[in-house]
């Protein structure tokens, strides 16, 4: 795939700012079921032991992950497609690359919002501080449940990214079959 030479630099990070949203929706539908599975464990615990279960409530706003991984993915994606394009010439590489340096630096920006949130904990994207768990920022990238999210979002945007290096491969194979074909006619 001669990306960079059939392309305009936009076009990567279109495709990047689809792929962080694509991302985003799927790991937040991760963490949202995750959580409720959480809310059940807690509640059975408590009702085990005959006490009323605590209001649990979510402190994230829905639309959070998706638009930060946007913003992670745009860029990355952007120097990949300009620069890595030319060394790995599949789709489905130049699409894992981004994927896999899209999620660590998604990682990386999430960590940072958690822990610069406001002294109050609320920001724009939700009660932040609280689900930092007032951890210094090194150690809330050191921590056992950081590393264990950043590899399952890894394995998710593998497989995500397969399917999407596979979809973008399908699709320029039928553009130059079309292309052909009507230079033929």
């Amino acid at each position: 795939m001669n990306s960079s030479a059939s392309h305009p630099a936009w076009f990567g990070c279109l495709l990047g700012a689809l792929n962080g949203l694509t991302f985003g929706v799927a790991a937040e539908f991760f963490r949202q079921m995750y959580g409720d599975y959480q809310t059940r464990q807690v509640v059975q615990e408590f009702e085990s032991l005959g006490m009323s279960p605590p209001l649990m409530t979510d402190m994230l706003h829905w639309w959070a992950i998706p638009i930060s991984a946007a913003i992670a993915f745009i860029p990355i994606s952007f120097i990949v497609y300009r620069f890595g394009a030319r060394r790995l010439k599949s789709s489905l590489l130049i699409w894992q690359a981004i994927g896999v340096l899209g999620v660590l630096g998604w990682s990386i920006l999430w960590q940072l919002i958690l822990w610069s949130g406001p002294a109050g904990g609320y920001s724009i994207l939700g009660d932040v501080k609280r689900l930092s768990y007032g951890y210094a920022f090194g150690d809330l990238i050191m921590s056992g449940s950081f590393i264990r999210d950043v590899l399952v979002a890894l394995v998710l945007i593998m497989g995500i990214n397969l399917i999407y290096g596979a979809l973008i491969q399908m699709s320029l194979a039928l553009y130059r079959g079309l292309r052909v074909q009507s230079r033929a006619t």
